[in-house]
């Protein structure tokens, strides 16, 4: 069977995406632990660690990682070493979201599900708009890429 370069550039894609996950639930653990042994509250039978942020912070003391609950979402956040958010992954009511910044802060890339509905995968262009995107809605099964304007208007779709 023939491998073309595509399928195996889509797989190492799809394999730093998988470290990047793993990378992520080490860190929360690792965040957990750390407020656990620095005093964060507990219930009666020590099995919860209950606080109302968790912060990572870097060797300098500034917050690298930030995990929150924010209008009753859940998020977490990474930030680069000036301060600036680079990722977040948030969790709400009818899905889950995630976008990845560029070094000014501006949203460049949006992963979204929404429950029943669909997924989508976004690119996002400086002054915040969307501006291509693949969905997938979950009802009628189907898949598309979309193509819009810097109005937010669609400006092509396949199929």
């Amino acid at each position: 069977m023939d491998t073309k370069p595509d399928e195996i550039a889509s797989i190492r894609r799809q394999l730093r995406f998988l470290k990047g996950i793993i990378t992520l639930l080490l860190v929360v653990v690792l965040i957990g632990t750390t407020f656990l042994m620095m005093g964060a509250t507990t219930d009666s039978n020590n099995n919860i660690v209950k606080a109302d942020e968790f912060h990572l912070v870097d060797d300098q003391g500034e917050t690298r990682v930030l995990l929150s609950v924010e209008d009753n979402e859940a998020l977490l956040t990474m930030k680069d070493q000036e301060g600036n958010q680079r990722m977040v992954i948030g969790e709400g009511e009818n899905g889950t979201e995630q976008f990845f910044f560029d070094s000014e802060g501006t949203p460049r890339i949006g992963l979204g599900h929404i429950d029943g509905v669909a997924s989508r995968v976004s690119l996002i262009d400086q002054d915040k708009s969307p501006r291509g995107a693949f969905v997938f809605e979950h009802g009628e099964k189907t898949a598309s890429v979309q193509i819009f304007d810097t109005n937010r208007n669609l400006h092509w779709k396949a199929p």
